[in-house]
């Protein structure tokens, strides 16, 4: 036989190849080693008197993502249907199965883009979620490919026969793939946190300086594109004394005697009392005022003008009963308005 043949040269270089690719592959595999489970926290069990696991119900996803907020937050404990749970290290968790939910949470580091496989054993039904998105995975073993940064990873354990059985790895896809965990709770902010960050839009204080008015969007993978905002009526201990939610009032104006402000809110003018806050609509059928959008209308009750030593003639108050700007309007009570210059 010619051993100089081409397909022996072929097969050789195959052997040799696949050679490399085993002890690549057995490089790899020693390099993964079991997280350590000091910096691994545990939390739970969570509604343990619970008679179905979310997994066994329709809504068990809904159940979970309004769980995860509070998994995710950063405080050392939260109440969950009137009891205190508080987070543990993992290595001091010594129990077999346990009822309801249990939760694991570890931060990670990466310098450089990374990628491998978290490895779970021992959670029969679970979840995982880095950085709030949920992962999907085969048999427990979760592909990761994680930017420069810092990462928060969430696994909620719906099902675990033996907890003293329960390990995670990372397999790195290459000798430059790593990742630490720490437990450093400075974390670095992405992108996402960044871009997706509050930030306040508006602010008006009121004349005593004892409220103020923020304004502030956000953004979410739930609405995508489109601004959350809320507005919140603060008091000098920024503390929030009433909140604005689904629909935002705008064109704010303090009343000059600190007791009211009013504002617009859909197409009706409102009045809302600084110290009750109950509120009350003055006017109806403001819908498209231009006016109101170029000119700062300060607009108040005549009641409100009663405590004024200075005759209301000398104000220069312009009276208006039927009609705000040029557009008709169906008024609860007088109304008066005291036009500035923008």
């Amino acid at each position: 036989m010619n051993l100089s043949a081409p397909w022996y040269r072929y097969a050789k270089r195959f052997t040799h190849l696949a050679t490399l690719l085993t002890l690549s592959s057995l490089s790899l595999t020693a390099l993964a080693a079991p997280l350590d489970q000091s910096k691994i926290q545990f939390i739970g069990p969570l509604a343990e008197d619970m008679q179905a696991k979310p997994f066994q119900t329709p809504h068990g996803d809904v159940i979970i993502d309004n769980l995860l907020t509070q998994l995710e937050s950063s405080a050392e404990s939260f109440v969950v249907f009137g009891k205190k749970h508080k987070w543990q290290p993992l290595d001091k968790i010594n129990a077999l199965t346990l009822g309801g939910l249990q939760a694991l949470k570890f931060h990670i580091e990466t310098d450089r883009f990374t990628q491998g496989s978290l490895n779970i054993e021992g959670i029969e039904q679970g979840q995982i979620f880095i950085n709030g998105e949920k992962q999907t995975g085969e048999n427990q073993r979760y592909q990761l490919a994680l930017n420069n940064g810092s990462h928060t990873v969430v696994v909620i354990a719906q099902q675990v026969a033996n907890w003293n059985d329960v390990t995670l790895e990372f397999v790195p896809k290459t000798e430059t793939d790593v990742m630490t965990l720490t437990t450093n709770k400075t974390k670095r902010l992405s992108a996402k946190q960044l871009f997706d960050a509050p930030t306040i839009s508006g602010l008006s204080l009121s004349p005593d300086a004892k409220h103020y008015l923020s304004t502030t969007k956000r953004f979410s993978d739930k609405t995508g594109n489109n601004a959350i905002t809320t507005t919140e009526l603060k008091n000098t201990s920024n503390q929030t004394v009433y909140r604005f939610e689904e629909v935002q009032p705008s064109q704010f104006s303090w009343s000059p005697d600190n007791q009211f402000f009013v504002y617009l809110l859909n197409g009706e003018l409102k009045q809302l009392n600084r110290k009750t806050f109950a509120i009350k609509t003055l006017a109806s059928g403001l819908e498209g005022q231009a006016t109101l959008a170029i000119t700062t209308i300060i607009v108040f009750f005549l009641a409100g003008l009663n405590h004024l030593k200075k005759p209301i003639a000398s104000l220069n108050i312009i009276k208006a009963y039927k009609t705000v700007g040029l557009m008709p309007v169906r008024l609860a009570n007088y109304i008066y308005s005291i036009p500035t210059v923008v």
